[in-house]
């Protein structure tokens, strides 16, 4: 024998005052309100709760990073990126001096990063045909290699403060590649820089 539905009669909100059809006899409020309801006391849970929760979703994230990646890939694949680009654009325009104040911090804390950010930037805005990249560490090896010495004047750190000087100058740099097509690095590659100090660097100009 099938057991009937149970129908309940049509009843008022407690909250929003509209007529709404109940799921069982003890309901009071409406699906929407109840929706809304669960929301602002979740939103004061986290409020009140901020280092719990962002320590439970981190611990969520790295025992299932797969799946997160994945669902964060869907995520990104679906986005209208013109209308992501003015979001992030309008953010930036209504907080301007905070997000200059914690670009100057990040800066301030790691110089040689954004060094390479800033050389790999200006390269890119001159046309620059295989740009190439290197990482901090290996501009550290290069500079052990050399024995924190300056290939030119033979002075040693931290008497003199060594630069990153490119071997085939930006200026020099797509006509250079072009002739000699055994060149495999790119501009900013770590084989395309010698460590000299400012004065040699400078004395040097754009030669080869």
């Amino acid at each position: 024998m099938k057991r009937k539905k149970q129908t309940f009669q049509i009843k008022t909100c407690f909250l929003c005052k509209k007529e709404y059809l109940p799921t069982n006899g003890r309901q009071i409020v409406c699906k929407n309100c109840r929706k809304i309801n669960s929301y602002k006391k979740q939103k004061e849970w986290i409020q009140k709760n901020r280092k719990r929760y962002n320590n439970n979703i981190h611990k969520y994230r790295l025992k299932n990073i797969e799946i997160v990646r994945l669902r964060d890939r869907l995520i990104k694949s679906k986005r209208d990126k013109n209308k992501v680009r003015k979001q992030q654009r309008d953010l930036y325009a209504r907080n301007k001096e905070r997000y200059r104040e914690k670009s100057r911090i990040w800066k301030k804390n790691h110089l040689d990063k954004a060094l390479i950010w800033n050389l790999n930037r200006y390269a890119k805005s001159k046309g620059i045909i295989r740009l190439g990249k290197h990482t901090v560490e290996e501009w550290l090896e290069l500079k052990k290699k050399h024995n924190f010495t300056c290939v030119d004047c033979n002075k040693v750190e931290p008497e003199i403060k060594l630069t990153k000087d490119h071997v085939i100058p930006l200026t020099k740099w797509n006509e250079y590649i072009k002739k000699h097509k055994e060149i495999n690095y790119g501009y900013n590659d770590i084989k395309n820089i010698l460590p000299r100090c400012r004065s040699c660097n400078s004395s040097k100009y754009n030669h080869v």
